[in-house]
């Protein structure tokens, strides 16, 4: 578990990839201030952009997953005495599930991600938003899924962290258009969203229909030096 506090009142941050051309930010699915700043109302359904987020007294925080070891996974906002994104562009406030993968330039090491935020006035986020698809899996003729999975207690997905060979590997092969991958999120199992530990147990449910309907949400790519 973990629960980050001093989070609200944010703005944009800038620096040298300011100076790229609006093409070139829309490209990397980066957005800053300069650059993109009738976007900042439109929500960033998917993608990567950053943020900075300024201390408030009202110190709500945000509950974090870091099953992943490499990242901060958005689990929960909890308020304080006002939003804790007061003063962000609607576009870019956080939600469930989006991931941190660099906080004030730590980025790999979820504990050091968390340390290096604790007592920070401001946070300078790189976020991940995901996108999400529907994988219907056919378990006729195998006992397991063939994917090896992590989660928080506290967590609301549950995490690949690799496919082996099974009927999700079946799948994979089938897909023209989506892989489930390392660092994917399984976040609805037949029509099921909730806590992980019962995302996982309806993975398991011998009594389920042989074809697992999951909902899957998938990042832009983890920066190669973490995985």
């Amino acid at each position: 578990r973990g629960l980050m506090g001093n989070a609200p009142g944010a703005c944009l941050c800038s620096d040298g990839e300011a100076n790229m051309s609006r093409e070139a930010l829309k490209a990397m699915r980066w957005y800053d201030m300069s650059d993109a700043e009738e976007d900042l109302f439109e929500p960033v359904r998917s993608g990567e952009f950053r943020i900075c987020i300024h201390s408030h007294p009202a110190q709500p925080g945000f509950e974090i997953d870091v099953s992943d070891g490499v990242s901060l996974v958005i689990v929960d906002i909890e308020l304080g005495d006002m939003s804790p994104m007061a003063g962000t562009p609607p576009g870019l406030m956080l939600q469930l599930h989006d991931r941190i993968v660099q906080a004030n330039g730590v980025s790999c090491d979820s504990a050091a991600m968390m340390k290096a935020l604790y007592s920070a006035d401001t946070w300078d986020l790189v976020v991940q938003r995901p996108m999400e698809f529907v994988a219907e899996i056919d378990r006729c003729g195998y006992d397991e899924l063939g994917l090896k999975l992590q989660y928080a207690p506290n967590g609301a997905s549950l995490m690949v962290d690799s496919v082996m060979e099974g009927p999700v590997k079946d799948w994979n092969d089938r897909s023209v258009v989506f892989q489930i991958s390392r660092f994917d999120r399984v976040v609805e199992v037949n029509g099921f969203r909730g806590p992980a530990t019962e995302l996982l147990i309806a993975t398991n449910d011998e009594e389920a229909s042989e074809i697992l309907v999951l909902s899957i949400l998938k990042y832009t790519h983890m920066p190669m030096f973490c995985e």
